[in-house]
């Protein structure tokens, strides 16, 4: 029934807008039509498409101007295309009976003047008056590009061109109409020719030869003149050349251009309006390695043959997933750069500047927080503030949370891209984020995001943001000059916050940590820009700032258990040279806290034994005699002078007992004193230090299997139980591994402090993009006047770390009065008064 002429002319000509002439060039758009559009419209749109976990794709997405997106499903073995009319609010399924699918079957849609082409193991052209036409090619997934004829090039090898552990040569091949005869005077049909040898000068490899023909992950893009740049690939990452298409039947030979500054495979790429073209995109499948090459994007003019790079992208635009490897890239009607459908729920925009040399802004915004990733998929301009992304595939079905990889998601998010301050923060999204709070503005920059698709991917951020806890707004700043896994930040001063990053060699269990991660660099505020500091990096893993004041700052380093007092000078960008105050018990790790009084707290944390002192060695060197050596001398001889006689002693065991070390400073840091606690309880899994210099500590029971709270008396000299949530003692409840004790300022009295209890694993890698639906956080204060816990928090973890929460009674008695709260992954959390 599919096959009757008037429902072929009723579907193919509905794969086109009125008014939208399908020989329009998609590569440089017509003016927006549709405007910006309503969510709820949006949401009134994906309700008429079948979203299901049952959803499967057999193509990329394809935007067809600003006016129309097609969606192509595969429902069991048959082909639907659905299209989505943004301007008239409609949604259209149209069968295509002629192809049957299995779950390998992968097509590529190509829009041109004589209609869509989907290339396949089928390939096809839908007219628009309604024919059409097939023939069997023997593709999967090409990569092709529609030219200026209305016909279509292939780039990659069908599957008869592969051989079996070898690298093949294979022909460009291109799919065009053929001219009418006199048996067919009216209806044309589909007809493949090839154009040369695939390569990037032309010529077939030879034996032995590995470095002309890509294999796979190659790309190309049509250029204003209709020339075709193909670039990129498996063992021609670097390479890049440009094909001319001519009319007859003769060969196409590729002239190689300029190499690429950046390898790229399975990139993408997209014609500006200027005629440049961008590319960008992995160079290399585990596109986790060296983020810096795989954040860049590079442009390349085609009149100068030359690249240009342009700013680094703060987010890294990974696709690396089962069935999906490539990111999407899209202009804005005034020329921005938009790249979507990675592995991140965002986007990332880079706006025009016409001051500039390269014509753009040097920094990179990010926009959108969509429920799942689309990686993938593809991305569509609607208008300046409105972006869609659309298909791609993630590591669960729609709708549901389960993490197996990987599987198409149905339908489509909009986002919105007004710059200006928004309403919620991105950077707190990630784990490691450094954050720094003065009153009533907090910093965050940095950090990373794990996930999974198929395989664990830890990825990084150079996001920065400045959040303004008295308006809720939150306001990107310019991307910080590097991407970490880890960061660390502090405010200097009211204008300059400094950040470092913490270049472990195996976050989370992973090595594949940027070569820029220890890299050190200052923002001003005032300036809007960022600088490296005068003396280089200063911060070390697991830095906190105890107290600042103006001319001087106190941190603890907990990788080392040292005391840093820093003095400055006034100036732009004040020197960073630090003294120590003498710690006497070894220890790594721990938390410390200055008291009022400027005496400094230190506790838990692994305790290190002193190493044994060397023997001493006399002042003199007697002589030494002139008897001739012996063996008999040789063994009755002395051991030299600090050796140390016998077999060498087993170092001895870190002690985990809780010691607290209370230091009280001398004048100008000189003549410090410090006094010791008893030892408390070992096996500490958190501890907190009230402003009093009292430390309470959970640690784990191993013989009983259940958590323990203590806490040190009054006198200092022992400790004493306190009891635990009533959450946590039901039974198969005592495990609180995942739990960690906070003293926090009250922030209408900051006299005063409260100290907290978290539960949930909000704050480890292993959740990564799965947080919404794995954990939920849990808060409980302690009531001292009742002597037990109250719960005042519990939110689902994905909203504790980014968005703001309310604390429960007593902690906010009323509307107008509530505490707030977020960051809750973080090692201190963001408190603060309600305005």
């Amino acid at each position: 029934m599919y096959k009757k002429p008037f429902f072929r002319i009723f579907v193919a000509a509905a794969l086109f807008l009125p008014g939208c002439s399908p020989e329009a060039d998609h590569a440089a758009p017509g003016p927006v039509t549709s405007g910006t559009l309503p969510s709820a419209q949006g949401v009134a749109l994906q309700r008429q498409l079948p979203l299901s976990p049952e959803w499967r794709t057999f193509a990329r997405p394809l935007a067809i101007g600003t006016g129309q997106l097609l969606l192509f499903q595969r429902d069991g073995q048959h082909a639907v295309i659905w299209r989505i009319d943004w301007k008239n609010q409609k949604v259209e399924s149209i069968p295509v009976p002629e192809i049957t699918l299995d779950k390998d079957t992968r097509y590529t849609a190509l829009e041109s003047k004589d209609g869509v082409w989907l290339l396949g193991s089928l390939s096809g052209l839908i007219r628009p008056n309604g024919e059409r036409l097939w023939l069997g090619t023997g593709f999967n997934e090409p990569v092709a590009v529609a030219l200026e004829d209305g016909s279509a090039l292939v780039l990659s090898p069908a599957a008869s061109d592969k051989t079996q552990g070898s690298l093949s040569n294979y022909p460009m091949r291109q799919l065009r109409l053929t001219t009418p005869n006199k048996l067919r005077p009216f209806t044309k049909a589909l007809q493949m020719v090839e154009r040369g040898v695939m390569s990037y000068d032309g010529k077939a490899n030879e034996t032995g030869q590995r470095y002309r023909v890509p294999r796979y992950g190659n790309g190309a893009v049509r250029l204003q003149d209709g020339r075709v740049l193909m670039y990129g690939g498996d063992v021609t990452d670097n390479f890049a050349s440009l094909i001319e298409p001519n009319d007859g039947d003769g060969p196409w030979v590729p002239k190689p251009v300029a190499p690429m500054p950046h390898g790229r495979v399975n990139g993408t790429a997209h014609l500006l309006p200027d005629g440049r073209v961008a590319v960008t995109g992995a160079p290399f499948l585990n596109c986790y390695f060296q983020a810096d090459k795989t954040r860049s994007l590079d442009v390349y003019d085609v009149k100068t043959n030359s690249w240009t790079s342009l700013p680094q992208m703060p987010l890294v635009p990974c696709s690396d997933a089962y069935g999906s490897t490539t990111p999407a890239m899209d202009v804005t009607p005034d020329g921005a750069i938009v790249v979507g459908g990675f592995l991140e729920p965002h986007v990332m925009v880079l706006p025009r500047d016409a001051k500039s040399s390269t014509g753009f802004a040097s920094s990179w915004l990010a926009f959108g927080d969509m429920p799942q990733r689309r990686i993938g998929g593809v991305v569509q301009v609607l208008s300046e503030q409105q972006v869609v992304v659309a298909g791609g595939v993630d590591t669960r079905p729609f709708g549901n949370s389960s993490s197996q990889c990987c599987y198409g998601t149905a339908g489509y998010d909009l986002i919105p891209t007004q710059p200006g301050p928004g309403t919620r923060s991105l950077a707190l999204g990630y784990i490691g984020v450094g954050v720094a709070q003065r009153g009533n503005r907090v910093f965050a920059a940095g950090g990373r995001r794990f996930g999974s698709t198929g395989f664990g991917l830890l990825r990084y951020s150079a996001l920065a943001e400045m959040i303004d806890l008295s308006t809720g707004k939150v306001q990107q700043l310019p991307n910080m000059p590097f991407a970490s896994a880890e960061v660390n930040a502090i405010w200097v001063d009211d204008d300059h916050v400094m950040v470092s990053g913490n270049g472990h060699n195996n976050v989370a269990g992973f090595g594949h940590i940027p070569d820029s991660s220890n890299a050190t660099a200052v923002f001003d505020i005032r300036e809007n820009r960022w600088s490296a500091p005068q003396d280089g990096a200063f911060l070390t893993d697991n830095v906190s700032v105890l107290a600042t004041k103006n001319s001087e700052l106190l941190l603890y380093d907990g990788s080392s258990g040292s005391i840093l007092l820093r003095k400055t000078s006034e100036a732009p960008h004040p020197p960073m040279f630090f003294s120590h105050l003498p710690v006497l018990q070894r220890r790594e790790g721990g938390v410390a806290r200055q008291l009022a009084d400027g005496r400094v707290v230190i506790a838990s944390g692994t305790l290190r034994p002193e190493p044994p002192p060397e023997p001493e060695c006399p002042e003199t060197v007697p002589e030494q005699d002139d008897r001739p050596a012996t063996n008999l001398d040789d063994v009755d001889a002395p051991p030299p002078c600090g050796a140390v006689p016998g077999p060498a002693a087993a170092p001895a065991e870190p002690d985990q007992h809780t010691v607290v070390e209370t230091i009280t400073p001398g004048t100008d840091g000189n003549g410090a004193k410090s006094t010791f606690s008893a030892k408390g309880p070992d096996h500490i899994l958190t501890a907190a230090i009230d402003t009093q210099g009292g430390v309470v500590v959970l640690s784990e029971d191993r013989e009983r299997k259940q958590t323990r709270i203590a806490r040190t008396a009054a006198d200092g000299k022992h400790w004493e139980d306190m009891p635990l949530p009533k959450e946590l003692t039901a039974p198969g409840e005592n495990i609180c591994g995942n739990c960690q004790l906070l003293y926090m300022q009250d922030p209408r009295r900051p006299e005063k402090g409260w100290l907290l209890l978290r539960r949930g694993a909000i704050n480890v890698d292993w959740l990564g993009d799965d947080i919404l639906s794995l954990q939920t956080l849990t808060v409980w204060w302690w009531d001292d006047a009742q002597q037990a816990w109250r719960m005042v928090l519990q939110s689902d973890g994905r909203a504790a770390r980014s968005l703001p929460q309310a604390l429960g009674e007593p902690l906010s008695p009323a509307p107008g009065k509530r505490t707030m709260s977020m960051g809750w992954h973080l090692p201190m959390p963001i408190l603060w008064a309600e305005p």
